[in-house]
């Protein structure tokens, strides 16, 4: 059995549009009345104070309702979370800040917060990405259409519950987390936010692994590359399995990749930004099926490994060499010198 589809929370997050691959949702606010646009940014700019100086924190907490979920017994999934298998109301405390809040410059701003939260009466905990539209990037009042398609926390949030629920369905619990759906919460600051309810998948991200290749030994250094070799195959093949759902990642980096622990797969995660395949952007699907955004991703790797090699960088590209790492890719490995 596949997980749920989860409705849309209302009408109007249905798209509205399709701007080339990326599906587009009502604004909340008339991006065509200057003066609404401009009491919207005002209200921005107070709830972003606000929401620095009531920042979220650890305990905090939410009560969501989720719904009952038929497990998979396929092999290739990973369980689905326990405490939700027969639904029902749960509360979710705040325990670890994946991405907390930083808006430590006048100019900072970010698409999320991602915390991991405890869930209340069980062992287990799930991640929360919460969107709230005072901490996305403040549109600019001199341009026209500066915030017209994805400077809204339902914007984003939107996207990807459209995405996990009509498209990407089939693959979670292997490719792509579960995802258990999205509610409206209130914020210590007062303003409405979106939050995503995930699986939490233990392991690590590709960035990560990089920043720890950085830092080891010779021996070490090579360690991670038997890693690396065993991670390349599953990277390539999560891709392509998104991309055969008709998504398009579009935010191909190493931070969106997770291996897990549990074994070397490759989990991608965040779609907020992601577009979907329409007959409308049949020029889009050629160019992802020739440019494969796996092998995107291992190049993106290939060369931050490469970077971060120092003086075992003449080793690393014999690696490359000797283990055929070019078969994973459309170009040369010396492109990595």
């Amino acid at each position: 059995m596949t997980p749920p589809t989860w409705d849309l929370d209302s009408a109007s997050e249905i798209p509205q549009e399709y701007h080339d691959c990326m599906p587009c949702f009502v604004p909340e606010v008339d991006v065509d009345d200057p003066q609404a646009v401009l009491r919207y940014a005002q209200t921005l700019l107070t709830l972003r104070a606000a929401a620095q100086a009531s920042p979220l924190h650890r305990g905090w907490s939410f009560t969501a309702t989720i719904p009952p979920f038929s497990p998979t017994h396929a092999s290739t999934r990973r369980p689905y979370p326990n405490f939700a298998l027969h639904g029902g109301s749960f509360r979710f405390i705040l325990d670890s800040g994946l991405q907390p809040m930083d808006l430590s410059s006048d100019d900072a701003w970010q698409w999320s917060q991602v915390w991991v939260a405890r869930v209340e009466g069980t062992e287990e905990t799930v991640v929360l990405k919460i969107l709230q539209s005072s901490i996305l990037p403040l549109p600019d009042l001199e341009e026209e259409h500066s915030f017209k398609y994805s400077a809204f926390g339902r914007q984003v949030a939107s996207t990807e519950n459209l995405i996990y629920t009509q498209r990407l369905a089939e693959v979670q619990g292997a490719v792509v987390p579960y995802y258990l759906g999205k509610v409206k919460v209130t914020m210590p600051n007062g303003e409405e936010a979106r939050v995503l309810i995930l699986e939490h998948i233990k392991g690590k991200t590709l960035a990560q692994c990089s920043h720890e290749y950085e830092a080891a030994d010779t021996a070490g250094k090579r360690a991670s590359l038997e890693d690396l070799r065993d991670m390349l195959t599953p990277i390539e093949d999560s891709y392509k399995a998104i991309n055969a759902c008709g998504v398009y990642h579009l935010d191909v980096s190493p931070k969106n990749v997770i291996i897990p622990d549990s074994d070397c797969s490759a989990v991608v995660i965040d779609f907020g930004h992601s577009g979907v395949a329409t007959k409308e952007n049949i020029n889009r699907q050629a160019k992802v099926s020739k440019e494969s955004e796996g092998q995107a991703v291992i190049h993106a790797v290939l060369n931050w490994f490469k970077e971060n090699s120092g003086e075992f960088k003449e080793e690393f590209l014999l690696w490359t060499k000797e283990e055929n790492v070019a078969s994973h890719l459309q170009w040369n490995t010396d492109e990595l010198k």
